[in-house]
């Protein structure tokens, strides 16, 4: 089997899922990188606010119910914010499953090219003639073959 033509042109559909695929593991670090990045904020988030219920109940002793109305706003927001970015990844990312479905799909693509380029698929077609036939490249030092010379050897193959 003879590797395919680097500057030979991708095959859309597989040039699509191989774009798709990029798109893919670019949304899956950015958001890796997101969740990171917010469990370092979310770390310092308790000493926070045990030092600023600390300093509350200092200059009085406050009730239960105070020191929840003084705590629930932040851990309402820390909540909120933990759980945005896992519901937009969630959202937005293809499961395991879907990514694998891709990767297997772009496998059997790219045997199909691989299948159609030896079967001829590279074959160099045009329109020639006032009519627009259509015509194809011949390697123009090769015999003919046929009972009256009518078949000819396509350039490349």
């Amino acid at each position: 089997m003879s590797s395919p033509d680097p500057a030979a042109p991708l095959d859309p559909l597989t040039l699509r899922a191989g774009l798709l695929l990029d798109a893919v593991e670019t949304q899956r670090r950015e958001a890796g990188e997101l969740l990171a990045e917010l469990r370092g904020q979310l770390q310092g988030l308790p000493g926070l606010l045990s030092s600023q219920v600390r300093a509350g109940l200092a200059h009085e002793p406050p009730g239960w119910r105070t020191v929840v109305r003084r705590a629930l706003p932040g851990a309402l927001v820390a909540a909120v914010a933990g759980a945005a970015p896992l519901a937009v990844a969630g959202l937005l990312l293809p499961s395991p499953a879907g990514i694998e479905a891709l990767r297997a799909r772009r496998a059997e693509l790219s045997a199909a090219i691989a299948t159609l380029e030896r079967e001829g698929g590279r074959t160099q077609l045009r329109r020639c003639g006032a009519s627009a036939r259509l015509c194809v490249r011949i390697e123009a030092g090769a015999p003919a073959y046929g009972a009256g010379g009518e078949f000819r050897v396509v350039k490349g193959y």
